[in-house]
């Protein structure tokens, strides 16, 4: 009796073995493949005019200006631009832009997305393959770049984007 229990039990977790694999591979599938990741990545790398992996804290500021409030974090040096509606984060440790985010339409993706826009219009301008995530107050859908970057959009419950951040992973 035992023997067909710790059997049965060994082909389950086979089972569950293989299915993990095969997730993983559908997982695989579904990423861009590298000639777009590079063109879209460079395209998004200078969507505000400055390239996240290099700017420094001085191009930041010759671009927007002194920041209307700084702090240090952890692992990073945070600029901000509330009434402008943006933030910049800095690399402590390289001292380069590392991310952005942006709460006003007056900024846009490099595709044109600007906030304001509907789902429909990310996924004209960015394709079907988001990974989306639902939240309580909204939606958060994300765009994957290879393994290092990340382009994520939040949508409000009306399904309207609050939000734009672009960032290093």
């Amino acid at each position: 009796m035992w023997r067909v229990i710790v059997s049965a039990f060994a082909v389950f977790g086979m089972l569950c073995l293989v299915a993990g694999i095969a997730a993983l591979g559908y997982m695989a599938v579904k990423t861009v493949k590298p000639e777009k990741v590079n063109k879209g990545l460079q395209q998004e790398l200078s969507a505000l005019g400055l390239t996240l992996g290099a700017a420094t804290r001085a191009e930041v500021v010759a671009r927007f200006g002194e920041p209307e409030q700084e702090r240090q974090e952890t692992l990073s040096q945070v600029l901000e631009y509330p009434s402008r509606g943006l933030l910049v984060r800095l690399n402590r440790t390289t001292g380069t832009l590392n991310w952005y985010e942006f709460t006003s339409a007056a900024f846009a993706t490099a595709r044109g997305v600007q906030v304001g826009a509907t789902y429909q219009q990310i996924l004209d301008a960015y394709g079907t393959t988001p990974y989306v995530t639902p939240l309580t107050g909204g939606t958060r859908v994300r765009y994957h770049y290879g393994v290092a970057y990340v382009l994520e959009f939040l949508l409000n419950k009306e399904g309207k984007l609050t939000k734009v951040s672009f960032y290093h992973s």
